[in-house]
């Protein structure tokens, strides 16, 4: 997914943690090569004796609550991936994402593959915002467990849909006009200290 030399394994993991779709990732103490994977590699037959490598998994934890009250800091939005590398032929729906010029990374946003998959798709007034179509997606889980586990939102706040998965990047197509969003900090989280 991504390689750099030169990194500690500190440094590492925290380029990982903050892409949103690294799983793991495996570092070289000799010349600190760190690279990145969408995969968490669980299965022993992934698992090779490497004197001078070593492969971390990132594990899930329990969060802390947000304390800021914003309904934003439960949600990650995908991005810095790319899913195909031009427009597919044929494909009236598909609008292709440009690459920033100046910085060489997608900006742009994601819609899951199967569109269609949605469990609901949100017309409220409350929902025409990304935090009314977060806050919607977050009160709706909280009522019906796995509910809206995700959601995608239009920039143009016509469109607000929920997902029962949160989608990994093999399964999100880019979409220049809509971002795709999954819930990182349930309501299950724990107090802030």
């Amino acid at each position: 997914m991504h390689s750099v030399n030169g990194l500690s394994v500190t440094a590492c993991a925290d380029l990982c943690l903050g892409r949103f779709s690294c799983k793991s990732f495996t570092h070289k103490e000799s010349n600190g090569k760190c690279q990145l994977y969408a995969k968490i590699y669980k299965t022993p037959s992934f698992h090779r004796d490497h004197g001078s490598k070593t492969l971390y998994r990132l594990t899930p934890c329990i969060p802390e609550c947000p304390t800021s009250g914003d309904i934003m800091d439960r949600y990650t939005r995908a991005a810095g991936f790319r899913t195909v590398t031009e427009p597919t032929p044929g494909d009236l729906h598909f609008e292709y994402p440009a690459v920033d010029p100046i910085s060489g990374v997608y900006e742009g946003g994601y819609r899951p593959k199967d569109a269609g998959s949605f469990t609901v798709w949100c017309t409220t007034a409350a929902c025409s915002t990304l935090a009314g179509c977060a806050q919607a997606c977050f009160d709706a889980s909280a009522i019906l467990p796995g509910q809206c586990r995700s959601f995608n939102f239009k920039s143009d706040g016509t469109q607000c849909k929920f997902y029962r998965k949160a989608y990994v990047p093999e399964f999100l197509a880019e979409h220049a006009g809509k971002q795709y969003y999954h819930l990182t900090v349930n309501s299950n989280c724990l107090p802030a200290r």
